[in-house]
Order: structure tokens, then sequence, then C-alpha cells
């Protein structure tokens, strides 16, 4: 109670010191227009490494890609249904399914950023396809269009190399094996419309969980330092930070941050594992954090439901994920999709 009634405090104090571009991007106040919103996640390649570590080693087929299954629960827990966005798809089929779905989710994972021994960062296959979809959410932001768009991890980071195409955009990191931190939250959390909700007593004490216990999960070799943004300004005019974290060896980097301009969150941990992932001990699983990260699913697929985009029936029954097949792995994920 007492953490809670500091965060309250220090929302006050914060009150009249607002970021109008923060203020400007408030999405709450806009109507639903759909109760079940149809969310894309971007597939990751299958790791042939991975793969012979894992109980999935001769299970895969002809699968080139997967998404692992705690994203899919994650989204649905909160009411929504799930399509995936192959690496597989031409530009075409993207483009349409962009044009549907209410919202998209960047993972985790470990797809290489760069094409292999380039000496100028030019971008992998994954990232090509994941700054093209990214690019398109903002494309398709500007024509006055609401589509959300939820990075975590490997899509936290993904998302800094399609804003700044340099090598240098991402850091290492002494994140593994997988650890829990609290978040280092700054004052403009308050201003973002991820805690700006009609449940204000809700949103603080999910606040006060997440800044003042170590529920965040993480499981990284990279991430975005703080000296990245001083470095490049891009990132200041295009991103507010919420919160910074720090890895194993007590070096900070950025834990979640808003778009300044569209309805994009990102965030280095991963608050689908809480709830998901059961084979690493180190995973956090008491209440508080399953609290706290089931308040960020509900606050994605509310963010979905404001879309006005329809996905026809006939068109939706052969591209949902349930339609795929699913593999025990215990290795990474307890389980993953296949996407041939």
């Amino acid at each position: 109670m007492i953490l809670l009634y500091l965060a309250i405090t220090a929302c006050c104090v914060y009150a009249n010191d607002q970021d109008e571009s923060l203020l400007l991007s408030n999405y709450n106040h806009l109507p639903d227009y759909t109760i079940t919103p149809i969310i894309g996640i971007l597939g990751d390649f299958i790791s042939s490494y991975n793969v012979s570590r894992s109980n999935a080693k001769g299970k895969i087929g002809n699968a080139t890609s997967y998404i692992g299954s705690s994203y899919i629960k994650f989204l649905e827990m909160s009411g929504a249904r799930v399509v995936p966005l192959k690496l597989s798809s031409s530009l075409e089929e993207i483009d349409k399914l962009l044009s549907m779905v209410h919202g998209v989710l960047f993972t985790g994972g470990d797809s290489p950023f760069w094409v292999e021994n380039s000496s100028v960062p030019i971008y992998s296959e994954y990232s090509e396809r994941a700054c093209y979809i990214y690019n398109k959410v903002k494309e398709i932001n500007n024509k006055g269009d609401f589509l959300p768009l939820w990075a975590i991890c490997q899509g936290h980071e993904v998302i800094h190399i399609c804003e700044n195409k340099e090598f240098d955009t991402i850091g290492n990191f002494d994140g593994m094996p997988p650890y829990n931190r609290a978040q280092n939250f700054k004052k403009e959390i308050f201003q973002s419309p991820l805690f700006a909700t009609n449940r204000e007593s809700v949103s603080l004490e999910v606040i006060s969980i997440l800044g003042s216990t170590e529920v965040s999960v993480l499981a990284h070799n990279l991430g975005i330092s703080i000296e990245t943004y001083e470095k490049y300004p891009k990132f200041k005019q295009n991103f507010v930070v919420l919160s910074t974290m720090f890895d194993k060896s007590g070096k900070e980097f950025i834990g979640l941050v808003q778009s300044k301009n569209y309805p994009i969150f990102s965030m280095q941990f991963h608050p689908e594992k809480n709830m998901f992932e059961f084979f690493r001990a180190e995973y956090s699983h008491g209440s508080d954090g399953i609290f706290a990260m089931t308040y960020l699913s509900n606050f994605f697929v509310s963010l979905g439901r404001k879309s006005s985009h329809i996905f026809p029936g006939d068109y939706l029954k052969e591209s949902l994920i349930s339609i795929y097949p699913v593999v025990y792995t215990r290795y990474i994920f307890e389980s993953m999709t296949l996407l041939s």
C-alpha cells in the first residue's frame, strides 16, 4: 500500500509537467469497432541449432518458421484471435493481411538482424520483412487507419534497427540465462495511454508492482543502451522511454518505450512468460507478476478493438493460427506453432 501511495503521489507531482507529444497519442478515447480483434503475429525462422537441442527434433517437417505458443496464448487470454504473418508470404499477401488485422505483434526470437559477414549494415531476411511491416503499420496509421503494434524482445530490437540502420543500434548485454528485474520507470509513464486508463487504481497498482518487484522476465544477449539514444537523436524524436532496466552486470538498457506518433509499444522484457512458460526455474510465476502482465495483454488487445478493419469470415477460417500444427519443444518455449 505504501508503494501504491507513492505511485499516486508521483502521478500528482508530474500531472502539471506533461509532454504534449504523448498527450496527442492517447488512444483510450477512441471507440471500439470489434469485440473480437484479430492480431497478426510475425513468425520467426526456425534455428537448426535450437531444434537440435529441443524435443522438436524430427517433428519440424517442411516448416521454415514458427511462433512460440506463449505469444498466441498471451493474446487469446484477453479475447483476441491470432493469424500468422509468415516470413514466406509475399508482400502482397502481407499487405492484404495488414489491411484486415486489428493489430500486429513482433515476438522474441533469435533470428539474425544483418546479412552475415557484411562490412556494411544490410538487413537479414527477417529484418527486411519486419521493417517492411513496421513501416507499413506507420503508413496505415498516417492515413488515419488505426493499427497498433506490440514488440517484445527481438521485436523491440528490430524496430530500433528499422528506425536506425546501423550496426551499433544493438548492443551486447549480460542477459542469459533468463532473469527477472524491476523496472526503473520514468515520469512519462503517467502520461502514457498504457497507464492513463479509466481504471486508475488498477494501473497504479501495476506500476507499483512492475517498479518495485522483480517480476519482468528477461532472456536476451542484445538490447538498446541509453548511450544509443544519446548518440542517435532520431530515437528521442520518435520514441518516449517509459522505463529502463539493468542486466546481470548492472548495465542499463531500454526496458519499455512508446512511439510518439503511432500506437506502437515496445519492450525488452517478456510479458508472456509469467503465465505460459514453465520449463525454466528463473521465470517469475507469482500472482503479482501475472496480474501485471495480464494488464499489459488486456491493454494491447483493447487497442486492437479500436481498429475498424474487417476480416472476412471465410478468409479468417483459412487464416487462423489454429489450423497449424503445434509441437512440444521444451526449449526456449514450452511449445511452438509450425508455419509451413
